[in-house]
C-alpha cells in the first residue's frame, strides 16, 4: 500500500506560526520543508512544528530542524518541536534533545520557546 505524499504547511495560530509536517520529513520532501521552516524561523513570531502525524525523520530532516532553530536565536526567538514518538527518537538519537526545544501539544507557549 502507497503512502501519500509528505507535506509541510505554515498556520498562524494565536501568536505564534505553527509549522506542520504530514508524512515522513526526509530528502523527498526537504525543498519544500527548507523554504517553509526558514521563512517561519526568519519572521518575528515564535514557532512551532508540529511533527505529531510525522512518521519517519532523516538527517536531512533533522539538519532542517536545527537550521531554523539556529535562524530563530538569531534573531532572538525559537522553535519548539512537538513531536511524535518516532520523531522524538530521531532527535534524541541525534543528540538534538538538548539543543531543539521540545513541547508537548497542550504545553502554553511561554513555556516552550
Amino acid at each position: 500500500m502507497s503512502r501519500p505524499p509528505a507535506s509541510v504547511r505554515a498556520e498562524l495560530r494565536g501568536a505564534e506560526t505553527w509549522v506542520v509536517v504530514e508524512g515522513d520529513l526526509d530528502v523527498a520532501v526537504l525543498p519544500a520543508a527548507e523554504s517553509v521552516l526558514l521563512e517561519a524561523a526568519g519572521a518575528d513570531r515564535p514557532v512551532v512544528v508540529d511533527l505529531r502525524s510525522c512518521d519517519f525523520v532523516d538527517s536531512s530532516g533533522l539538519r532542517v530542524l536545527y537550521q531554523a532553530h539556529l535562524v530563530a536565536r538569531r534573531r532572538g526567538g525559537g522553535v519548539a518541536i512537538v513531536p511524535s514518538m518516532s520523531a522524538r527518537r530521531a532527535i534524541e538519537l541525534a543528540g538534538f534533545e538538548g539543543e531543539l526545544v521540545l513541547r508537548e501539544a497542550g504545553e502554553p507557549p511561554a513555556q516552550a520557546v
